[in-house]
């Protein structure tokens, strides 16, 4: 657990991590894998799990639309990868 805008940070900088390609999906198909890649899976289950300290209506809320962001962009991210397969 943890306060909100330390929730905040956290899931900003997963989507910022991957919107800058910082930290890549881990693909299965590639031989040659970026030095930081991630299994999608372990990080879209870890924010799902993270749970935050209520403390501020407008801060909580900051904090669900950053996950809300932060799933919008892995669908967009996991829709570009099944295109790239086809």
């Amino acid at each position: 657990r943890a306060a909100g805008p330390q929730t905040l940070v956290a899931v900003r900088a997963l989507h910022r991590l991957l919107q800058q390609k910082s930290l890549l999906p881990k693909r299965r198909r590639t031989s040659k894998q970026h030095l930081y890649c991630a299994s999608m899976d372990a990080v879209t289950r870890g924010v799902l799990r993270c749970k935050f300290e209520q403390t501020d209506a407008g801060a909580d809320e900051a904090v669900e639309m950053a996950i809300a962001d932060f799933y919008s962009f892995i669908l967009r991210l996991d829709a570009s990868f099944d295109h790239e397969l086809e």
